[in-house]
């Protein structure tokens, strides 16, 4: 490999990791506005809306024991109780002295 050919290869990795770094923080900036339209739908009872706005968040937001409190208070506020547990546990799991979740899970029965 000439020393052209290996700036070029530099290059391109150089590019592919600026790319991958910066999709990531795009994929977290879109995460976090859905989970902010997600909170205004629950201010505004509008459940159905909310679950729309913060499912499949849980990748982006995986250890945030808030995104997880609001999913499951948007799943009981649209009467999936049973997933609104799921979500209420794995708040717990990750900050087991999350009072909210605690008072939200007694409310919908363990």
């Amino acid at each position: 490999m000439s020393i052209s050919e290996g700036i070029d290869l530099l290059l391109c990795l150089f590019i592919m990791a600026v790319f991958i770094y910066g999709w990531g923080k795009i994929k977290t900036k879109i995460a976090q506005n859905r989970f902010a339209k997600g909170k205004k739908c629950i201010a505004e009872k509008d459940y159905r809306s909310a679950v729309k706005q913060l499912e499949d968040l849980g990748g982006e937001l995986k250890n945030d024991p808030d995104y997880w409190f609001y999913l499951g208070l948007a799943l009981s506020g649209a009467g999936s109780t049973t997933d609104a547990k799921q979500a209420l546990l794995k708040t717990l799991e990750i900050d087991d002295s999350h009072e909210n979740a605690k008072e939200l899970l007694e409310r919908i029965g363990r």
